[in-house]
């Protein structure tokens, strides 16, 4: 015997399992939204270790770049030894919170950046000064030399 499939009767057929239906998606849905949505015992830790992380990066990346403050990331020559009298080597720095870069001697134009390389010809020995300088006054000088074979 097949069961009455016909919707257009009002004693039965599918109408009568509409209810059910519904009520056992609603059950589904509240349970998959408590699974989902209300942290565990064993979860809690794993969020609690992941927040910690990305606040300890954070923590690092903020006092790599001076925490706010002026600072200088890096300057230095490459090559860092030696280079023959004309040949070009690059002076580079990189600065963080400045309002100002100078290098002296020049090698043109200066200005803020968390990594930039100007391009150097020295004929002989030379240092270069690098100045840094934010909107409150601070200053950081540093200074790297460039050393040209005999």
């Amino acid at each position: 015997m097949t069961p009455d499939l016909d919707c257009s009767k009002n004693y039965g057929g599918l109408r009568a399992y509409v209810p059910h239906i519904l009520t056992a998606l609603a059950f589904s849905l509240v349970f998959l939204g408590w699974v989902i949505f209300v942290p565990n015992s064993e979860t809690q830790p794993v969020l609690a270790a992941t927040t910690s992380t990305a606040a300890q990066r954070d923590a690092q990346t903020l006092a790599y770049y001076g925490d706010g403050k002026l600072k200088v990331l890096q300057f230095y020559a490459n090559p860092t030894e030696t280079t023959r009298p004309g040949s070009r080597a690059l002076v580079c720095y990189g600065v963080s919170n400045a309002e100002s870069v100078t290098i002296e001697p020049s090698l043109g134009e200066t200005w803020p950046s968390t990594g930039r390389c100007l391009e150097a010809t020295p004929a002989k020995d030379t240092e270069y000064t690098l100045r840094a300088r934010d909107n409150a006054g601070h200053e950081q000088v540093q200074t790297v030399t460039l050393r040209v074979q005999r």
